[in-house]
């Protein structure tokens, strides 16, 4: 029976080719052939005005076929009885019922493998499962093939999927051949040139609204993608033009809520776009999970002077940002990557076994307790310069060696939880990581997390024997004597060599306390 209505038929994706290739010559009776949209567990056809439904629902390769009175069909929420996830390979899945996706933008590692390599074991500590790297074969950017390779190298090493963006069709043979997922801007949301040849190929597309794009334009351009063949679309919210007189667009969160309504596609967000300064864009990430996203595409980035836009934050609100997100992803039904809402964790006990936990950073058992990321304050800091090295860092520092001395303390509101120190040995590692460590916008604690790394030679002590190590304390901490105390001392290596000395310690009397308020909760998760 003939139906004015448009259709999608929804085919077995496993169903043999010959049985696929079928359908599609039964709807080229209705219409002119067209290409099967494939994404990740599914396949669809669009139909035209005169399809006959209950003939192609006779076909073996057929599950239903589906009346759509929108413009967009392949997109449309009432093809799928839930939601689509797309499968990125490296990573945790975008959409569906996947832990919220988090892709991390970073001009500032764009076009080095040494800042790449130290911020990639950061997002992936966080939890980012990809980075972005801008457009690097676009016209002008100057990025060559081979270099972009060392860059995915290094992404992969950190099971951090690439993503590339594409602003024109002779570039995809090129970025396809290395990324994970392609990326199309705003202001190419609307070539249709580029979105056929997206179609056209197997990658997982992350498609961009327009500034000035309504959500069904934003889906028709998705459709477009779709019935050109690849069914792995992605689709980003990125802010729309305004009557406000700001360059950028604004963000519209109300968009999010509608797409999730609209479509089966996953949706993601990326308030960096968007954002007046970088200290919005958690308010705005927020908003965003709150309002339904799949995922968030945030740009991270360490020093002010290569972000004369402000829309970048530094790896450590990264990692602040996506702890505060928890319980904003589980009050919509979601988690965050990493943290599966089963997950439990051993909770020390005792001040001395909280400082023992050598496994963890000093901030991950923090965090453990205390139920939320502490705030790390950065003291102050100094240069130990040659041969003025002190007795206690010799060996394994030597006297013509430059120390960075660092004061560091975490806290959570008024409460002091540590005290730490940390002597880095600047003639032992890579000078651009010796700038972002001077720059005060690196901890220790997150560079720890590099399996490069080895931490070893571990002492314990209290404020009895502290000797040197209080009467720095006291120097870096004026009124504040939070004795008693425990306090280790440990050395970390790069390739074997020790480059740094780090020394924490803990107030005894404030662990005392809160390890008594989280006795029954500790009791529940051991």
């Amino acid at each position: 029976m003939s139906d004015p209505t448009p259709s999608v038929i929804v085919l077995d994706p496993d169903a043999p080719a010959h049985e696929i290739e079928r359908v599609r010559e039964a709807a080229a009776a209705f219409q002119p052939a067209q290409s099967i949209a494939r994404g990740d567990g599914w396949a669809a056809l669009a139909l035209g005005l005169t399809a006959d439904r209950e003939l192609l629902e006779r076909l073996s390769a057929v599950r239903r076929v589906v009346p759509i009175d929108a413009p967009y069909r392949i997109a449309s929420k009432k093809v799928f009885d839930e939601a689509t996830p797309v499968d990125l390979g490296r990573t945790d899945a975008v959409g569906g019922r996947a832990p919220i996706a988090v892709m991390a933008g970073s001009r500032w590692a764009a076009g080095s493998e040494v800042r790449l390599a130290a911020l990639a074991p950061l997002l992936a500590e966080a939890g980012c499962g990809v980075v972005h790297i801008g457009a690097p074969f676009a016209a002008g950017s100057g990025g060559t093939v081979a270099a972009v390779r060392r860059l995915r190298d290094v992404a992969h090493e950190h099971d951090l999927a690439l993503s590339l963006e594409v602003s024109s069709p002779a570039e995809i043979a090129d970025a396809g051949a290395i990324a994970d997922l392609l990326v199309v801007g705003s202001h190419n949301m609307q070539d249709f040139t580029l979105l056929r040849e997206l179609g056209g190929c197997d990658l997982a597309v992350v498609l961009k609204r327009g500034a000035g794009a309504t959500v069904e334009e934003f889906l028709l351009a998705a459709e477009y993608v779709l019935t050109h063949g690849n069914g792995r679309v992605i689709l980003c919210e990125a802010g729309i033009r305004t009557f406000d007189a700001l360059a950028k667009p604004r963000f519209e969160i109300n968009a999010i809520a509608l797409l999730k309504q609209l479509t089966h596609l996953p949706v993601i967000a990326d308030p960096s776009r968007c954002a007046p300064s970088g200290a919005a864009i958690p308010a705005l990430a927020k908003g965003a999970v709150a309002a339904g996203a799949d995922g968030l595409l945030l740009d991270v980035g360490t020093e002010t002077i290569h972000d004369p836009g402000g829309v970048l934050i530094g790896p450590e609100t990264l990692q602040r940002l996506l702890a505060e997100l928890r319980p904003i992803a589980r009050a919509v039904g979601r988690v965050m990557p990493g943290h599966p809402g089963g997950e439990t964790v051993p909770v020390p006990t005792t001040t001395d076994q909280v400082l023992r936990r050598t496994d963890r950073t000093l901030a991950q058992v923090l965090e453990w307790v205390i139920g939320a990321p502490p705030q790390l304050d950065v003291i102050d800091q100094w240069r130990i310069e040659p041969p003025a090295v002190p007795s206690a860092l010799v060996p394994p520092f030597e006297p013509g060696d430059s120390i960075l001395a660092r004061c560091t303390g975490y806290r959570t509101g008024d409460v002091r939880l540590s005290r730490n120190l940390a002597f880095v040995n600047l003639s032992r590692i890579d000078p651009t990581l010796g700038a972002l460590l001077a720059s005060e916008q690196v901890n220790l604690g997150q560079l720890f997390v590099d399996p490069r790394i080895s931490k070893l030679g571990f002492e314990f002590g209290t404020d009895l024997d502290a000797g040197d190590i209080h009467d720095t304390l006291a120097r870096c901490f004026p009124g504040e004597d939070l004795r008693p105390y425990l306090w280790r001392r440990y050395h970390a290596t790069i390739e074997g060599r020790v480059v740094f000395v780090v020394i924490e310690s803990l107030p005894v009397s404030t662990w005392g306390r809160l390890l008594r308020t989280m006795a029954p909760a500790a009791a529940e998760m051991t």
